[in-house]
């Protein structure tokens, strides 16, 4: 009714709606082929003795095998690829992921949730756009603003690019001129009947470009999106990948190597500028994932199912009265392996708390060497790992510290530069449809660039898992049920994990390019060491969340015992 007697009541009539679907992406066949190569090769190098061996014990149940994934449909793919490999599966992938891959509110509480960072990481960002949005040429104040811990790879990058926000004008008039030069192959005699990588058409690939061109420069505003880098730097990549050979595109090869400059410094700077930065995102992040490692560990050495883990497991193990019918001479032998797949916000924070946490004491989880190269890894891309693994020396008594010994593996994953790929290695294999066939390149472990819904917008979303696995060692350290973290990040994936698989059904591998080795990160890690470390960083997780729920923090700390402050005791590199 009109609130005036005498009046018609105005309508409301909706004139324009603009809907957003955002969609996760598709792994695609060269990354499940990666995928599967790298739980072959896992299962090769992780565990000791001959395949068969480790193969028996799994279907025998005496090997305790528990995935989890996040909730992101490509990173559940990637798991199950993994699993494939693993344990030398056959068939499609839809029924190991339903079987094997554990998803559900506990795995996304471990592997997909960064709600409580979200206040920190908008700050963060807004440093990041300050400090990169001014005319300056490389030098202190610009370090001290934007990497103060001076890690080479970044000093390398922004030395590179001089101005970074010359830079940043130079990417948006590459990206203006490569959409020009689609525009004109659109225009071509049997430009209708391209297609490229995984179907996608030539108007997609410019509306993608459009879209990205779009959002990332505002004239009127004169202000450039950095949150955009990154999906500039994924669609650089993949087209420089998947489609150089069919877009002939001149600007192509420039534009991704201005973005990557940009996207390496932008993307391990959005989880923390200064060490601070990086321990409380990275706890905030990766808490609840940080307490189910030590109960993990604990686990594993003691046989304790860990009251305060994040996720209550059970455990189906042989009925050791059974070996005799089952020919089974070691019925005492077993395999503990944990695996979780999840996002690169994720595995950044995990090696954020690794490298930089330092106890009371002066213990850290790296040592100073290890420390000084992960400062030169300027990117963790597809199949990144983190791999922990848990020995025993039997020989020493019970109560001796040094009994059980911890060693943290970590590689940066396919890290081939795209750029640096021999257009040779680019086959054509057959993906399993009737009389398909795919282009695979060394590093197709990407997710295929996604439109949003009447928006046109692409990405190449970030698909990641992360993977922990239980390892075992022969010699004098024999092996005991151990967990591990291989941790796989998003699908900016340029080389390869090479490793040939020996499953008749999965894509072939590709020519052998130098994969990313795994090294250790650790020098004489006792487990009692390691315990200590993670109770200390445990805490600190807890002190912030009671910090930021509870005004009246200092006094339940101080009842508590809990000494907070010196928690934050770090380094740089």
């Amino acid at each position: 009714d009109s609130p005036v007697p005498g009046c018609v009541p105005e309508r409301e009539v909706v004139t324009q709606a603009l809907l957003v679907l955002k969609w996760g992406g598709v792994l695609t066949q060269g990354g499940r082929a990666q995928a599967e190569a790298l739980g072959t090769q896992f299962r090769h190098e992780m565990y000791p003795g001959d395949s068969a061996g480790f193969l028996r014990l799994h279907s025998t149940y005496r090997h305790d095998l528990k995935i989890y994934a996040s909730d992101e449909g490509r990173v559940q793919t990637t798991a199950a690829a993994f699993a494939k490999g693993f344990l030398d599966l056959e068939g499609p992938l839809t029924p190991i992921l339903y079987s094997l891959v554990r998803t559900g509110s506990d795995a996304t509480r471990m592997l997909d949730d960064s709600s409580d960072a979200a206040d920190d990481l908008r700050r963060i960002k807004s440093q990041l756009h300050a400090a990169l949005g001014e005319d300056r040429e490389m030098g202190p104040a610009l370090l001290d603003a934007v990497c103060p811990a001076r890690p080479p790879s970044q000093v390398q990058s922004l030395r590179m690019l001089g101005s970074p926000l010359q830079a940043l004008r130079r990417l948006w008039v590459l990206m203006k001129r490569f959409l020009d030069e689609l525009k004109a192959k659109s225009l071509m005699p049997g430009c209708e009947s391209l297609r490229l990588y995984q179907g996608e058409s030539l108007m997609l690939v410019m509306e993608r470009w459009r879209k990205l061109t779009r959002d990332f420069y505002k004239p009127k505003k004169d202000r450039f999106d950095l949150s955009k880098v990154p999906d500039v730097y994924d669609c650089a990549k993949f087209d420089l990948l998947h489609n150089h050979d069919s877009l002939h595109a001149a600007t192509l090869r420039e534009l991704y190597l201005t973005a990557k400059r940009l996207a390496d410094v932008v993307i391990p700077q959005e989880y923390g500028i200064t060490v601070e930065d990086k321990l409380r995102v990275g706890a905030y992040i990766a808490k609840h994932l940080v307490r189910k490692l030590r109960s993990d560990l604990l686990a594993s050495a003691f046989g304790q199912n860990m009251a305060d883990s994040e996720v209550q497991e059970v455990v189906i193990s042989l009925d050791s009265s059974h070996a005799k019918h089952l020919s089974i001479k070691s019925p005492g032998r077993n395999v503990r392996s944990r695996l979780y797949f999840t996002s690169e916000s994720h595995v950044h924070s995990v090696m954020n708390l690794l490298r930089f946490w330092r106890t009371e004491e002066g213990e850290t989880f790296v040592d100073e060497d290890a420390r000084a190269w992960l400062a030169r890894v300027a990117e963790l891309d597809f199949l990144t790992q983190i791999v922990i693994r848990l020995y025993e020396r039997p020989h020493l008594p019970t109560a001796d510290e040094n009994r059980f010994f911890v060693e943290v593996f970590f590689s940066p994953g396919a890290v081939l530069e795209p750029s640096r790929v021999p257009r040779n290695t680019v086959r054509r294999v057959r993906t399993g449809s009737a009389g398909s066939e795919e282009e695979l390149a060394p590093g197709a472990g990407h997710s295929v660039p996604t439109n949003t819904t009447n928006t046109a917008s692409a990405t190449v979303p970030a698909t990641a898992s992360a993977t922990a696995a239980t390892a075992t060692k022969t010699g004098a350290a024999q092996p005991i049920p151990s967990p591990a973290l291989l941790a796989a990040t998003p699908p900016r994936a340029t080389g390869i994990p090479s490793v040939r698989s020996r499953s008749e059904h999965a894509a072939p591998s590709l020519h052998a390019l130098p994969p990313a080795e795994l090294r250790s990160l650790t020098v004489g890690l006792s487990l009692a060491k390691m315990q200590r470390l993670l109770d200390s960083l445990v805490g600190f997780c807890e002190s912030l969340y009671v910090r930021s729920e509870t005004p009246a923090f200092s006094e339940i700390a101080s009842v508590r015992g809990t000494s907070v402050a010196p928690m934050v005791r770090c380094f740089s590199d």
